[in-house]
């Protein structure tokens, strides 16, 4: 493999893939993501206008091995809850031990970038969680992570005003068969949470977490009220029962 300068490699990229992200091979929560375009008016990173060489230089003093993504376009009904991020689902997978390890959907939910956020929609990072109803594919109210003590809870977007509440998720069915499928595939990996781009032509699995995350998930009821949730994490020592 010839190795190719840094703003070569940019610079084919971008003109192939007008979007991309750059991200860290080891990270959570959204550090170190990075969004950058090309369009008609030259480069941006995070929506901010830049230039190749400045691009180039950040990518070089990086701490960390980076991986260059190309970006999914998301279904116009993601993108209609805040088109400055790529709204993602995150789905939490896991065995059910009283039927022979069939894996199962223990929770999903919706999260939805913000201006807090800025171009990633993770609750870390001030985005919002709604709920997705495992049946219907309906979203709930959504709250995001409290500055203080109490919870807010928006049926529509705080920034864009669009309807969040009782929105339908495209491909909801197709959702839940594509992560029972890599989940099954996947068995060495008992507990998956999945974070899920839904395109305009179906979903798209982004990649798959060994660290699901609670707050995001659990801000919306006790996983542990599922009795096939709290036999799974007794059974593996995550909860001891009393």
């Amino acid at each position: 493999m010839t190795h190719q300068p840094t703003a070569q490699f940019l610079e084919k990229t971008l003109s192939e893939r007008p979007h991309i992200f750059a991200k860290p091979l080891h990270g959570a929560e959204a550090n170190g993501v990075r969004s950058i375009r090309r369009d008609q008016n030259g480069y941006r990173i995070d929506g901010s206008a830049t230039t190749l060489d400045e691009i180039t230089a950040w990518v070089e003093s990086f701490h960390k091995p980076l991986l260059f993504e190309a970006a999914v376009p998301q279904h116009e009904v993601q993108s209609a809850l805040n088109p400055e991020a790529t709204n993602t689902i995150r789905v939490l997978t896991m065995p059910d031990l009283d039927k022979d390890h069939e894996p199962f959907i223990a929770r999903a939910v919706h999260r939805i970038g913000t201006s807090r956020s800025g171009h990633v929609d993770n609750w870390t990072k001030g985005g919002l969680s709604a709920a997705v109803d495992l049946e219907t594919g309906q979203l709930s109210q959504a709250s995001r992570l409290p500055e203080d003590n109490e919870l807010e809870w928006f049926s529509h977007h705080p920034d864009t005003g669009s309807a969040i509440e009782g929105i339908t998720v495209p491909f909801w069915e197709e959702t839940k068969k594509l992560v029972l499928d890599g989940a099954r595939k996947l068995g060495f990996l008992e507990y998956i949470g999945w974070d899920i781009i839904i395109s305009p032509t179906g979903p798209v699995i982004l990649e798959a977490n060994i660290n699901s995350g609670m707050n995001v998930l659990q801000v919306h009821g006790p996983l542990l009220a599922d009795p096939r949730v709290k036999r799974y994490y007794t059974a593996r020592g995550a909860v001891v029962e009393s």
